[in-house]
Parts: structure tokens; C-alpha cells; sequence
């Protein structure tokens, strides 16, 4: 099995311009609130001590706030899922059993490798035309690096892969998935 890269589901949205989870429940403090002052006013209808209410109202806040990153992670690993595949790279769960895992390893997909995954992370820089590398070799004789430390050095470029061929934005994809 290859070794891969650490990262974890902040880093990647960091890494694709994609709203933070802080931003997101910040701009819904409302709405968990009003789930908050439902699920209490209900619980006090139904005969609940205040405590019981307090408890209920902060049990459907937190229900709330699950949905919502759960939404968001969704949408996180659509648009990374997408433009990393482009670039012959898978994102995977480090915890195999967790649905919504926080921490991922990056690396090449089935039957390619840091080479293939380099090259086409290279044919995006050369896109974006900042920089021109006629071949892989000379994209990892600039660092010197290995495939993998130029994979690693360069995964921010993948960000600009819709910008090069036209296709969704990793924000776009993030909306979309966002369900």
C-alpha cells in the first residue's frame, strides 16, 4: 500500500476556498437557536421541569448543528473527491468505520502513482501559466523533489483545474453536494 498524505477536512476546504464550518454555523446561530427555543417551548408545553426543557432545547440545537456538518463535510468531499480524481488522487477516510471521518489521507488512485498524479498536477500549473514545465522531469528537478513531495508541495494548484478547463469551481461543486 503506498503511503500517503495526512490532512484533515478543515485543511481540504482551506485548501479549496471552500467556507469554513466556523463560518457556516456562525451565519446559522439563528437557526440553531430557533430549534433550540422550539424543541424547549414543546418540552415545557408537555410538562418538562425547566431543566428537562433546557435539555431538550440543547439536545435539537445539537441535532441541528450535526445536519449542518454533516451537509457540509458532504459537500467538502464532493468538490475534493472531484478535482483531486482529475488529478489521478483519491481522498480516504484514515477511520474506515466513520461516515463523516475528520481526518483523510491522500494518494494515488488504484493503478496510478505519485508520477501520474504529479504530471497531471503539473499540466494544471501549466494551465493556469504562471510557470511552463515542458515535462515531469523538469517539474521535479525545480524542487528537486520526489512525485510525492511535489504532489504534497502543489495540491493548492488543484484548486485552479475549473479556472484552467472551464469546468465547476470547487465551490460550486461544494453547493451543489450540499444537501
Amino acid at each position: 500500500m503506498v503511503a500517503g498524505i495526512s490532512t484533515n477536512i478543515v485543511k481540504l476546504a482551506e485548501l479549496f476556498g471552500i467556507t469554513s464550518l466556523d463560518d457556516l454555523e456562525a451565519r446559522n446561530d439563528d437557526y440553531f437557536g430557533d430549534f433550540f427555543v422550539a424543541a424547549r417551548d414543546e418540552a415545557l408545553k408537555e410538562g418538562a421541569t425547566e431543566t428537562e426543557a433546557d435539555e431538550a432545547g440543547f439536545k435539537a440545537d445539537g441535532e441541528a448543528r450535526d445536519e449542518l456538518y454533516q451537509q457540509w463535510h458532504n459537500g467538502v468531499t464532493s468538490a475534493v473527491e472531484e478535482l483531486f480524481g482529475r488529478h489521478h488522487l483519491e481522498v480516504v477516510g484514515r477511520r474506515k468505520a466513520e461516515r463523516y471521518p475528520f481526518e483523510f489521507v491522500v494518494r494515488p488512485v488504484a493503478g496510478k502513482t505519485w508520477a501520474d498524479a504529479a504530471d497531471e498536477i503539473r499540466v494544471t500549473i501549466n494551465g493556469v501559466g504562471y510557470f511552463e514545465f515542458r515535462d515531469l522531469r523538469e517539474f521535479l528537478d525545480s524542487g528537486p523533489w520526489t512525485a510525492k513531495q511535489a504532489v504534497e508541495g502543489h495540491l493548492h494548484w488543484i484548486k485552479d483545474y475549473s479556472e484552467v478547463y472551464g469546468t465547476d469551481s470547487a465551490q460550486r461543486i461544494y453547493e451543489r453536494a450540499f444537501r
